[in-house]
């Protein structure tokens, strides 16, 4: 029900179900997940960082909750951490473009000049996501993507 109200455009009415599906069954991690979600989506990063690490908690492979908290870190200036914590998806899952191009986000411009990094803009090289000369940086097809819609439903 959260994610009907919230793909509805009625994020009040999904943070309130999503809450109470959290409450109510507090190892339900597709809950939380969802939840985390949303909570990012609303810009309300620590109290969705506290949903992905209570997923993690109960299912600690879970590649979104991963992947999102490593985004969480990263938009919150917490470069290094956010690093760990895409290199934790790459232990699990290590051809997903989109922690690749997570590193690549957070080391910037500075990952071409640093030889322990080589290999992440070599990928991005290889897989047409920066050009060195023009040193344009785009995004990977949507095929390469975590689907979050897909890794959790609640």
């Amino acid at each position: 029900m959260g994610l009907i109200l919230q793909q509805s455009g009625h994020p009040d009415g999904a943070l309130q179900c999503l809450t109470r599906a959290t409450t109510l069954r507090p190892n339900w991690t597709e809950a939380h997940y969802n939840l985390g979600m949303l909570l990012q989506a609303l810009g309300r990063l620590e109290e969705a960082a506290r949903c992905y690490r209570r997923v993690l908690s109960l299912e600690p492979g879970q590649i979104g909750a991963l992947n999102n908290l490593g985004n969480i870190l990263f938009a919150t200036g917490q470069t290094s951490a956010a690093i760990r914590q895409f290199r934790q998806v790459l232990r699990r899952q290590p051809n997903l473009a989109a922690v690749h191009y997570g590193i690549l986000r957070v080391l910037g411009i500075e990952a071409l000049v640093a030889a322990d990094e080589a290999e992440y803009v070599a990928l991005a090289v290889k897989l047409g996501w920066i050009k060195i000369g023009g040193l344009t940086c785009g995004r990977p097809s949507s095929s390469a993507w975590i689907d979050s819609s897909t890794t959790a439903s609640a």
